[in-house]
Formats: structure tokens, sequence, C-alpha cells
């Protein structure tokens, strides 16, 4: 019948364009770190496919994958080497950059230079308005935490343990229309009609 519709949720989910950008940037405070490193090295950011992290790994015992990319570098000659000295000379750039700015100045020349924002906007999940709202939560810690990249991190952490989430996906407003959300999502609010659907169907015992 053609009646509008407002579907509201407070999803938690993991968001990938905003857990690939903390991966970013805990891969800038501590290269040596494997996991965000090779997050960040397999995203869109490093481009790296999986046969070259493959290559790069088994060269050597290095304790970790960064000096294993070293290492690397060291004994070939060859375009996984160039490419490689170029990823490594941009993590070393924006960890002076973590050092010598500002976090809100610091975090904008990570954007920039990532082409980040441009990348979610060209993503088809429709988070751009989401990652937005990360960005904002993000330079609001920024502008608290000065010049430190590791307080900022553990403080994003804190958020996320709190709230299970770095920042909650909004739904649509959709003006007048109807409204379908969840149980614990209408906790609290009023509304002056209200339909109950799927009543009919059983139920587990867990869910009573």
């Amino acid at each position: 019948h053609d009646i509008p519709l407002t579907i509201t949720t407070k999803e938690k989910e993991n968001v990938p364009e905003i857990e690939l950008f903390v991966q970013i940037l805990k891969m800038i405070e501590d290269a040596k770190k494997d996991i965000p490193l090779i997050a960040v090295m397999r995203s869109f950011v490093g481009g790296f496919s999986d046969e070259e992290l493959a290559q790069i790994k088994t060269l050597g015992t290095a304790a970790c994958f960064y000096n294993a990319m070293h290492i690397y570098i060291e004994e070939n000659q060859n375009n996984l080497c160039e490419k490689l000295k170029g990823f490594i000379r941009k993590i070393v750039y924006l960890k002076e950059c973590s050092r010598a700015m500002d976090m809100p100045s610091f975090i904008r020349e990570v954007i920039s230079g990532f082409e980040y924002t441009d990348f979610v906007s060209l993503r088809k999940t429709g988070r751009k308005e989401t990652f937005l709202d990360f960005l904002g939560v993000l330079y609001e810690i920024a502008e608290r935490e000065g010049q430190s990249l590791y307080a900022l991190l553990e403080e994003l952490e804190t958020v996320k343990k709190n709230n299970d989430c770095y920042v909650e996906i909004k739904a649509e407003d959709r003006g007048d229309s109807v409204t379908v959300q969840t149980m614990h999502g209408s906790k609290g609010l009023e509304f002056p009609v209200v339909f109950v659907s799927n009543l009919a169907r059983n139920m587990e015992s867990k869910e009573y």
C-alpha cells in the first residue's frame, strides 16, 4: 500500500570502514604489531595480496612481520621490494607526523594521505554518515589527548568497551512514516499506536 517505513535499530556491529581506520592508527602507533600491520597491508591502503604477504613471511625468522619486510628488502631486488619500500616510507612519515602534530591535524593528515573519505564514499555499504559520526568521536578524543596517539587509541578502546562499538549506526529519518523497531530499541519510547507483529508463532522458553 506504499506506506512509508522508518526501520530503526541501534546497530552495534563492527563497521569495516571504521575498523580499518582504527587498524591504520594502531599500525602507525606501533608497526611491529602484526595484526594491525597485516590488516592494513591486505586492504586497499597497502594493496598487498596474500601471495605477496606469504613471500615476505617465508624469508627469515623475524620476530615480527615488520622486521620480515626489512629482511625481504635486503635479500631481494624485485617489484615487491619497491612496493614494500614505498609502504614503509609512508608508515615512517605518518609516525613522524603523529609526534610532530597535534592529534586533530594528524588525523586529517592520515585521512588525506589515504584519500579515506573518498574510499568510504565509493563503498556500497552506505556507511559514510556512520564514518563521519565516528570521526566526530575521534576528533573529540583527539582534542583532549593533545599529541599522544597512544592515549587516543586507549581512549578509543574504552569507548568501544563501554558501548560495544565506536559509534552506533543511525537509522534514516523519514519523517511522517510507520516506525519499525525491536523491543529493545523501543525501550523508553512512547507511541500513540503500537502493533506487535508475529505473535502467533511458537516461542522458545528462552524468549519469555
